[in-house]
């Protein structure tokens, strides 16, 4: 017989699993956020300028959807803060790492965009994810 949704997170193994899992993901999206602002990148022309730093705004939009749903779901304001926060800390070391790149340079600009994209990442969070989510 299947176990219960109570049953089932009462279970030892499944309390390390979900302890283990939000890390993880967490450090898959830093991961992703360091590789992609890290990549050496050559001269471009200067109309490619506002395409290059806008991808600022949905990847830092994708690092707040993963951050919040990590966070529980009943936390509520302190969660979005916590998700700004930890997106905000992502983005600087991200800026700060770019002064050793070749063709990178860090910007506050650029800092500025990473704040703007996480807000939606916790709007998507909280629309399509979180209402679905029974755990607290």
């Amino acid at each position: 017989m299947p176990l219960s949704h109570t049953e089932i997170s009462r279970h030892p193994l499944r309390r390390i699993a979900r302890a283990v899992q939000a890390p993880a993901t967490a450090y898959t999206a830093l991961a992703a956020a360091f590789s992609l602002l890290l990549i050496p990148l050559p001269d471009l022309p200067e109309a490619m300028s506002p395409l290059v730093n806008g991808a600022h705004i949905p990847l830092f939009a994708l690092i707040g959807l993963l951050v919040r749903s990590r966070l529980a779901a009943t936390a509520g304001w302190g969660a979005d803060l916590a998700t700004l926060a930890i997106g905000a800390a992502i983005g600087a070391g991200g800026e700060l790492l770019q002064y050793w790149v070749p063709g990178r340079y860090p910007s506050f600009g650029d800092e500025l965009l990473d704040l703007v994209g996480l807000p939606f990442g916790i709007a998507a969070c909280r629309l399509l994810i979180l209402p679905w989510r029974t755990d607290s």
